[in-house]
C-alpha cells in the first residue's frame, strides 16, 4: 500500500477510468537547531553578552499542497518547498548600577 501523501479524486461514472491521481515525493530529513551564549563582566556594573543560534521552520500543507487565498494575498502551492533556515548572532550590553548605590533599576539593551 502506497501512504505518500497525494490527491486521489477516485473514477469516471461511466468508464471506470481515474480522473487524477497525483503522487508526491516522500519527505524526510534532519535539521540542527540550537542556541549558545557567553555573558562576561568586567566590572560590576556591565555585562557584556554574545550568542549565536540557529533555527528552522517547515512549510504548511497549505504551501506544499493547496493554493490558497487570504484577502488580497494568494500562496500558490510548491511541493518543492523546503525548509526555511536561520542562523543568526546577537550581542547586548547591562550596566547596573554600584553595588550599595540607590539608582533606579539596570539598563540592558540587545541588538
Amino acid at each position: 500500500m502506497d501512504d505518500r501523501p497525494g490527491i486521489s479524486v477516485g473514477t469516471t461514472a461511466c468508464r471506470g477510468l481515474p480522473v487524477t491521481d497525483l503522487r508526491y515525493a516522500d519527505r524526510e530529513g534532519t535539521e540542527t537547531t540550537g542556541r549558545a551564549g557567553i555573558a562576561y563582566r568586567p566590572v560590576d556594573a556591565v555585562t557584556l553578552r554574545v550568542a549565536g543560534y540557529r533555527g528552522w521552520r517547515l512549510p504548511t500543507l497549505n504551501e506544499l499542497y493547496r493554493p490558497f487565498r487570504v484577502g488580497n494575498d494568494t500562496t500558490a502551492a510548491n511541493a518543492l518547498l523546503s525548509p526555511e533556515r536561520l542562523t543568526g548572532v546577537e550581542g547586548g550590553v547591562t550596566l547596573a548600577p554600584a553595588p550599595g548605590s540607590a539608582s533606579p533599576p539596570p539598563i540592558s539593551t540587545t541588538g
